[in-house]
């Protein structure tokens, strides 16, 4: 994958064990950032997405091809319903990620997928 998300260039490549993430800010190089993950034992609903920018407090996410839905769940609120994410082109729309803030933590999201493997949260 490559292309400009949220006013930043991402480029994803993957050799069949590593996955690797490379952006920087649109007219800079300055604040780059380079992110390698292991991923040769992720298989199915465990390889169904993977970061591809962090931009304001948000995390938007690239998902595979098999992946049907994505949604938002937040994982404080015992049985609520998850509110469902646009998915354009494999690419969700932000969602709110784990940052730091003050007082209490009244909610957690986290992204679940659905697919031919069922309903999958990633938290």
């Amino acid at each position: 994958y490559a292309g400009d998300v949220d006013g930043a260039r991402v480029v994803l490549l993957y050799d069949g064990l590593r996955l690797a993430r490379y952006a920087e800010p649109k007219g800079s190089a300055s604040a780059a950032a380079l992110d390698l993950a292991r991923v040769d034992g992720a298989t199915g609903a465990e390889a169904a997405a993977a970061v591809l920018n962090r931009a304001d407090g948000n995390v938007r996410y690239l998902t595979a091809p098999w992946v049907k839905t994505a949604a938002r769940q937040d994982l404080r609120t015992a049985g609520s319903e998850p509110a469902a994410l646009t998915l354009r082109d494999g690419v969700t729309a932000p969602l709110a990620g784990p940052a730091v803030r003050a007082g209490a933590c009244t909610s957690w999201h986290a992204l679940r997928l659905t697919g031919d493997f069922g309903a999958y949260v990633l938290g």
